[in-house]
This record gives structure tokens, C-alpha cells and sequence, in this order.
């Protein structure tokens, strides 16, 4: 009898399962408000030049001042002297020449009304440095993937309990600090170690979760705690909303994790774990103390150590030979679950983050965004759940990535005057995206066996970091063409959805415990769950969540197991075993359903680790509040303040094509012509596209549709040689966990980018994750693993191409597009979360999981690159 056998035997879902489950569930809350605190922190105001302080010497009327100082619509230049003739009706330009302007020498004014102090306030992150507020992010992000690196490995070498007392201390702390920043640079120190504590959190959160719950409930924890990331980001909005300052935001946010730190000592250690690195003797006394709170005290006291070794002789076995990184990709198929997870991990990530931290691009109320945003995720996740149990992992992963791509590609298509359209896409995308992190999660740790499970884990959060350090970075090549940010969070998951189809499905299979099992040795079959019944339960309700709900693992059904033969602990188990006994030698599974399966100990331990992670979203996301960039213009000339109503602005500063002022430029002088009613344009105020030169290498980018078919073609021209020199079973995974997380973060961290109030934004952002997640589960269970998540990584692909040939105008289209694509990206993070898991053994199975940490944080960098 396996390990799962086992922990049946001490209580299954017992008083110590719940009480796990809520501890580990509480940080989860604040998990989501550290993931996605930029779109806050960070957020970006109007603001223009700081006027000449002559010119505020004239006692002009504020609108007049600008208008003679700034040209219209210009936030990020100013005239070089104030243009008084702006200020008369019937005047025109001083010899018929438009005015000289320069940079904003003197700084910036911000509009206050919406954000009273930001990053990008404090510091000028506008302009020619605006691409600091991405950089913040980004460093976040590689934190993220330096953690999944640093506390991998050391959570396979020291155990996972340690490692989770150390991260809700060090988030507590970096966290602090964050707020006390003197300047950007420190900022951005500490933003990079609060992320690798976040990571940390996430890898032993995820590990604990599901190894000390048996079988039938793996996905039940893990639903939870993807829901309590979901109402993480719901606390988020209102948090942010109720503090405007970002020093304070980012105080709120970090100081609960001092608290997760004062009660994770009560915490237990893997019994799992202690098996495998030859602690029996302690395995023994947890297992001891699980079946005792769960209400199994005799089975428990049956059990002595010669018992537990001869039962688990097969994982004691493997434990004994050293496993590293290079059993990820040392066997076929582990190396194929490995390649694909990386694609799966990373377009999940990326999509979800680029969606995710740019509320501000939907030109809706911020805080309503990010509220709905967090809405979405309960439907998606409770979709996904569905899809998990009854469908499987392999096709709901699947699915949901391919939505999310698909929304978010279709979102492109919409004109930006469609807000509500545009916000509607990017929370169906959001949504699959969240369903998609709910599913991968689970498939990742039921894919990776025992052994090396946490190395496998590690590699798919690694991928997972590169896709959310990639996110926000893509925004920056929005300059050179807007919607290519778009077409790239798009393609990533609907790449990685067909993809995620390779994997194997693990849905009504037991976690298996030696390479050897996933090889598909003999031996492996005695791990298959057979005679299983699927019986919904209300913890239905309760599905797994975006990127923390990472920490789960598992099916959010109850599964009811008909008993094959399960032989009673006796006191005789210390000898040979009994004749009774079909199979002498249990695996560690079998071992844990002995001791109670889902128990009280597991109740309880999940609930200790997915307490921290309601915090975690918070830092993730914080930058969306912390960074957010206000409204802002170049300061009008001096001269120009004395007049009234936007004659200041007119004058002053240029107009930018889209009936606003520029950002950071003005006149040199005050343009009074322009007040003229009968006045002429001068030549320097008409503004086009210069006409596009002749030839072939320019007809392939004219028209919009020909730019679409240049840039798939060129991407297959690049990933072709690669693909082709890899071998099949390793190429495929490595585009699934970096396109997730590159496209989730390029999601996620864009908040601003969609021209909705930003709040709003992350709320839909939030809110899409639940159906997404409910969605990816269903897919899962019922299609299974690799389906799912190729569905979740094309879908979100899609979303974000969608989005692409949407005018900016269509601002609700385009949203409604990234929310799906968002969605898709979740679920695919779900999904390759538990797809990681399960494909690599417990001997590197933490390793694996170092490395997807890795590849997330760098998809996130690349991402926004392009804002």
C-alpha cells in the first residue's frame, strides 16, 4: 500500500488536513496584493511640465498659464518661453513658425485627484524615464525567479516547513522596507527580495499542501487556496482605494505577514519529505501526531518504524540515490513533461501578468477594474474545477490557454472607443488565465513524481517568473507599434495551449513516487486509483486559484474509493508482512492513507500555508497602485496662466493625436495663434504618419493584415531551428511554462494600458481567475492535463492577438479581451502548476519547480520591454 493508503488510515481529510489548509490559506489573501500592487503603487497620472516660475509670477488664471507654457497635449515637453499671443483671439504665431520646446527641466505636476503619491510621482517616472516603472516590476519578477532558484533546492535539502518560516518573514520585512524607500533604487532592492520570498512561499505552500493530502482531496485544498488568492485581489482594490498613498499601500500589505510568520511554527513538516531523506524516525512521530488529531490515535500508535520501512521500502529506496536537476530531462517522458510544463508555466505567467498589471490601459475607474478583474476568477475557477474532475488536466490546461490567447488576440481587433467591449475580452481573458494557473498547478505536482516533485515544481515556477518579468517589459515595444504587446501576450498561450496537449493525463491516478513510475515501469500501475467515484462536495465552491492557489495540487472533487483490500495496521506490521497482504511493500501514498489520509493534520496544514498567500497577490500586483503614472502634461508658460479655462493648455502644449495633450512636451513659446476663430494651422500642427517607402521589405508590414502574417512567420522562422535541434520530448515544454507566465504578467502588470479606472480593472482582472480556474479544474479532471493546458495557453494566445486589431478607442472590447486572455493565463498557471507537480519525482521535483520559478520572472522581464 502506497503513502496515500497510509494517510486514509490516520484520518483522510481529517481535523489536521482543514486546519493545514486554513493556515496555509490565509497569507494566500494577501499573496494577490503583493503580486499585482504595482498596478497601484505604480500607477501613472496625468501631468505636464512644471511651469517656469516667472511665469507663476504673472497671477494668470492656472488654464491660461498653461496654455502659454505647455503645448496642448504635450506631458512631457514645455515652450521655451511662454507664448502670450496664444492668450488673444484673433492673433497668430510671431513669424508664421511653430514655437520652440524643450524637455521638462524643472520637473513634473502630477493630477492628484485619483492617486496622491505613487513611484512614479515621487521619483518623475515619466517621460524619458517612464520605462523605470516597468524595470520596477520586472525586478520584482526576477526575484520571483531567483527565489524559485535559491529556496528549490533548499527546500528538497532542508525541508519545507523551514523554508515557509523564513519567506513569510523575509515578505514581512523586505516588504516594510519597501515603504520606507528612500529612493528608486532601494525601491527596487527590496521589491526584488520581497519577490523571492514570494516565491519561496508559493514552492513550500505547494509541496506541504499536497503532500500530506491523500488522493481523492488533492484538488480540494488546492481550490481553496485558489480562491482565497482570488478574494486576495478583491482586498486589493479596496485596500488600494482606501490608501492612496503608495507608502502606506505597500506598508498594508506587507505587515500581515509578520503575523503568518508568529503561527507557521505550529506548522508540521512533510512526512513525505522526511521519509525520503531517511528521517523515518520523525516521519514516524508526525504521522503519529496526524492520526491523533485527526481521531485515528489507535491506527496511529500501530504504527512503529519497522512498519512504516517496510511499507514505503520502494520510496526509501529512491531516496537513497542522489537526484539533481538533470533527471528533469534525463528519461523521455520526464523530459517531456518537463518542456512542456516550461511552455505551459511560461505563457500562463506572461499573459496573466500582461493583462493583470496594466489596469490603467481601460480607461476605466482603476480600483473597479481591479474589483472585477478579481471577480472573474470565482466562475473561472470554479469552471475550471468542473473541467479538472470530469474532463481532465491535460485538456482543460489546453483549452484554457487557447481562450485566454484567443481573447486577447481578438482584443486587438477592437477599437479603443469600445471600452466596455474591450474590458469584457480582457476579463474573459483574464478569466481562462486564471483557470489555466489553477489547472497547472495541480498537473504540475501530480506529473512529477516524489523525488524529484519539488525540483520539477521549482523548474515550472522558474518558467513562470521569466513569463511574468517578460510581461511588463513587452509593453515597452507598444511604442513602436501598440498593439504588438498584444499580439505577443496572445500568441504566447495559444502556442502553449496546443502544446500543454503532449502531456500525459494524471486524472484518478495517484501521485506517483520514483521516475520509474512515470517511465511507465510495471510497478508504476499498483499507483493507479481504481474504483474511484467522483462525488461533488461544497468545497466545489471553494476552487483553486490564479498564481497562489499554485499551492495546491490537486482535484476539487471528493473522490470515494472503493477499497480494493486495505489490511489493517496491526501490531505485527513490525515483522514480515502479513500473508494477507496482497502487496507487502506500500508506497508512501499507501502510508498516508493509513495514518487518516485527508485528515485533520491536512485540514489543518493547508490552511496554515494558503493563509500567507492571500498577501502574496497583493505584492505581485502592487506596482499596478504603487507605480500607477497620473495624468500630466508639461507646466504652460508663465504668461500664459493669467488666462482662463484651457487657453493655457492650448497655447502651451501640443495636442497628441488622440484630442489630449502631450505628456512630456510643450511650445517653446505660447502659440496665441492658435485661439484664433478664423486663424490658419500652421503646417508644424498637422501631424501624420510619414508615407511608407516602396518596395517589397515594406509591403510586408503596410496593411495590419499583412503585418499579422509577417510577424507569425517570423516567429516561426525562430522558433523553428530550436524546435527542430531539441528533441521532440524536451522542445515543446520549455515555450509552455515561460509563454504563460510572459503573457499572464504582460497582462497583469498593464493595468493603465487599457484606458479603464484602474481599480476596476484589477478587480475584473481578480474576478475572471474564478470561472478560469473552475474551468481548468473541469478541463483537467475530465480531459486531462496536457489538454487543459494547451486549451488554456492557445486560448489566452488568441485573446491577446484579438486585441490587437482592436482600435484604442473600443476600450471595453479591449479589456473584455485581455480579461479572457488573463483568464486563460490563470488557468494555464493552474494547470501547469499541477502538471509540474505530478511529471517529475520527489527527488527533483523541488529543483523543477527552482526552474519554472526562474523562466516566470524572466517572460515578465520581456514583457515589459514592450511598454
Amino acid at each position: 500500500m502506497a503513502f496515500a493508503g497510509l494517510l486514509e488510515h490516520v484520518g483522510g481529510m481529517g481535523r489536521f488536513q482543514v486546519a493545514s489548509v486554513l493556515l496555509l490559506s490565509l497569507p494566500v489573501f494577501m499573496m494577490a496584493s503583493h503580486n499585482l500592487l504595482q498596478n497601484f503603487t505604480a500607477a501613472t497620472s496625468d501631468h505636464h511640465c512644471r511651469l517656469r516660475w516667472e511665469a507663476n509670477a504673472t497671477g494668470l488664471d492656472p488654464q491660461d498659464l498653461l496654455k502659454v507654457s505647455i503645448p496642448h497635449g504635450e506631458q512631457c515637453r514645455r515652450f521655451v518661453s511662454p507664448q502670450w499671443w496664444l492668450l488673444e483671439a484673433n492673433s497668430s504665431a510671431p513669424n508664421s513658425s511653430w514655437p520652440e520646446t524643450e524637455p521638462c527641466h524643472d520637473g513634473w505636476t502630477y493630477d492628484r485627484s485619483v492617486f496622491t503619491s505613487t513611484i512614479v510621482t515621487e521619483w518623475d517616472l515619466v517621460c524619458s524615464s517612464r520605462g523605470l516603472k516597468q524595470l520596477a516590476q520586472s525586478l520584482y519578477m526576477s526575484g520571483v525567479l531567483v527565489g524559485g532558484i535559491v529556496f528549490g533546492g533548499l527546500s528538497d535539502r532542508f525541508g519545507r516547513r523551514s523554508l515557509l518560516i523564513w519567506c513569510y518573514f523575509q515578505m514581512g520585512t523586505m516588504g516594510t522596507c519597501c515603504s520606507f524607500s528612500p529612493t528608486f533604487t532601494v525601491y527596487c532592492i527590496f521589491r526584488f527580495l520581497t519577490g523571492m520570498a514570494f516565491s519561496g512561499i508559493v514552492l513550500n505552500s505547494v509541496s506541504l499542501s499536497l503532500e500530506w493530502m491523500p488522493t481523492r482531496t488533492r484538488a480540494l485544498a488546492g481550490t481553496f487556496m485558489g480562491y482565497c488568492y482570488t478574494t486576495g485581489q478583491f482586498l486589493l482594490a479596496g485596500i488600494a482605494y482606501a490608501v492612496p498613498d503608495w507608502r502606506w499601500l505597500q506598508l498594508t500589505a506587507s505587515l500581515p505577514f509578520f503575523c503568518f510568520f508568529l503561527y507557521s511554527w505550529w506548522l508540521t513538516e512533510s512526512a513525505r519529505w522526511l521519509v525520503m531523506v531517511g528521517k523515518s524516525q520523525q516521519a514516524l512521530k508526525e504521522l503519529q501526531k496526524v492520526a491523533r488529531i485527526n481521531g485515528k490515535k489507535e491506527e496511529g500508535d500501530k504504527l512503529d518504524i519497522e512498519a512504516l520501512r517496510s511499507y514505503m521500502q520502494k520510496e526509501m529506496a529512491s531516496s537513497g540515490s542522489h537526484h539533481t536537476v538533470v533527471d528533469l530531462v534525463r528519461t523521455p517522458v520526464v523530459r517531456r513533461i518537463s518542456c512542456c510544463l516550461c511552455f505551459v508555466w511560461f505563457s500562463t505567467s506572461f499573459a496573466y501578468y500582461g493583462l493583470a498589471m496594466d489596469l490603467q490601459n481601460f480607461d476605466f475607474n482603476i480600483y473597479v477594474i481591479q474589483l472585477i478583474f478579481g471577480a472573474v476568477d470565482i466562475p473561472a475557477k470554479l469552471v475550471s474545477i468542473l473541467t479538472i474532475t470530469y474532463v481532465g488536466r491535460r485538456y482543460t490546461q489546453s483549452v484554457a490557454l487557447i481562450l485566454a490567447g484567443l481573447a486577447i488576440l481578438a482584443n486587438t481587433l477592437v477599437p479603443r472607443d469600445l471600452r466596455i467591449l474591450r474590458t469584457a475580452l480582457a476579463v474573459f481573458g483574464k478569466g481562462c488565465l486564471a483557470a489555466s494557473f489553477n489547472c497547472v498547478f495541480l498537473y504540475t505536482g501530480e506529473l512529477y513524481p516524489t523525488v524529484i516533485r519539488q525540483t520539477g515544481m521549482g523548474l515550472a515556477n522558474t518558467m513562470s517568473r521569466l513569463g511574468s518579468i517578460t510581461a511588463p517589459l513587452v509593453k515597452i515595444a507598444g511604442e513602436v507599434f501598440p498593439m504588438l504587446p498584444f499580439i505577443i501576450y496572445g500568441v504566447a498561450p495559444v502556442v502553449s495551449g496546443l502544446v500543454a496537449i503532449f502531456l500525459p493525463e494524471t486524472r484518478d491516478k495517484a501521485l506517483p513516487e520514483t521516475v520509474e513510475e512515470v517511465e511507465g515501469s510495471p510497478s508504476a500501475k499498483q499507483h493507479l486509483v481504481t474504483s474511484t467515484v467522483l462525488q461533488p462536495t461544497p468545497w466545489l465552491l471553494l476552487g483553486p486559484s490564479s498564481a497562489v492557489s499554485l499551492v495546491s495540487l490537486g482535484l476539487s472533487f471528493r473522490l470515494s474509493l472503493t477499497p480494493s483490500s486495505k489490511p489493517p495496521l496491526g501490531s505485527d506490521l513490525g515483522g514480515p508482512p502479513p500473508s494477507s497482504i496482497p502487496h507487502p511493500t506500500m508506497t508512501f501514498v499507501e502510508l498516508l492513507a493509513r495514518l487518516g489520509g485527508m485528515g485533520r493534520f491536512q485540514v489543518t496544514y493547508v490552511a496554515a500555508l494558503a493563509i500567507p498567500l492571500l498577501m502574496l497577490a497583493s505584492h505581485n500586483l502592487l506596482q499596478n497602485f504603487t507605480a500607477g503614472v497620473p495624468e500630466h502634461h508639461c507646466r504652460p508658460w508663465p504668461v500664459a496662466n493669467d488666462s482662463a479655462g484651457d487657453v493655457p493648455l492650448l497655447v502651451s502644449i501640443p495636442p497628441d493625436g488622440h484630442h489630449r495633450f502631450q505628456h512630456c512636451r510643450r511650445y517653446v513659446k505660447p502659440q496665441w495663434h492658435l485661439l484664433e476663430v478664423n486663424g490658419t494651422v500652421l503646417r508644424g500642427l498637422v501631424h501624420q504618419e510619414p508615407p511608407l517607402p516602396g518596395g517589397a521589405l515594406a509591403s510586408l508590414v503596410r496593411t495590419p493584415g499583412m503585418r499579422m502574417v509577417s510577424c507569425g512567420v517570423s516567429f516561426v522562422w525562430q522558433v523553428g531551428p530550436f524546435w527542430g535541434q531539441t528533441p521532440p520530448s524536451g522542445a515543446k515544454p520549455i515555450f509552455w511554462g515561460f509563454s504563460t507566465s510572459f503573457a499572464y504578467y504582460g497582462l497583469a502588470m498593464d493595468l493603465q494600458g487599457f484606458g479603464v479606472d484602474i481599480y476596476l480593472s484589477q478587480l475584473v482582472f481578480g474576478a475572471v481567475d474564478i470561472p478560469a480556474k473552475l474551468a481548468s479544474v473541469l478541463a483537467i479532471s475530465c480531459v486531462g492535463r496536457r489538454v487543459a493546458q494547451a486549451g488554456s495557453l492557445g486560448l489566452a494566445g488568441i485573446c491577446i492577438l484579438a486585441n490587437i486589431i482592436v482600435p484604442m478607442e473600443l476600450q471595453m472590447l479591449r479589456m473584455a479581451f485581455a480579461v479572457i486572455g488573463k483568464g486563460s493565463l490563470a488557468a494555464s498557471f493552474n494547470c501547469a502548476y499541477i502538471f509540474t507537480g505530478e511529471l517529475f519525482p520527489t527527488v527533483i521535483r523541488a529543483g523543477h519547480l527552482k526552474d519554472e520559478e526562474v523562466t516566470v520572472p524572466l517572460s515578465t522581464t520581456k514583457t515589459k520591454e514592450g511598454a
